[in-house]
């Protein structure tokens, strides 16, 4: 079942390249943009996970941050 799974994201992840790199509106980027894209597929299906990634994103920087300023003061 994992097999499967990783089998079809890859098989999106290169629908989307192929898509982003002949026919997508930043197709002029080139292929390895396009290929970047690919690779974060969900996100440039739909734009609005791609936001709550990066959010997710800089809360656990926020989070690592804050828990080694509180390590570095205890030493």
């Amino acid at each position: 079942m994992k097999r499967f799974i990783i089998s079809i994201y890859c098989v999106l992840a290169s629908v989307t390249t192929i898509y982003q790199a002949v026919w997508g509106a930043q197709a002029w980027r080139g292929l390895a943009y396009a290929i970047g894209q690919g690779l974060v597929w969900p996100a440039v299906w739909f734009p609005a996970l791609g936001s709550i990634i990066g959010g997710l994103i800089w809360i656990i920087i926020i989070a690592v941050l804050l828990i080694l300023g509180l390590l570095m003061r205890k030493s």
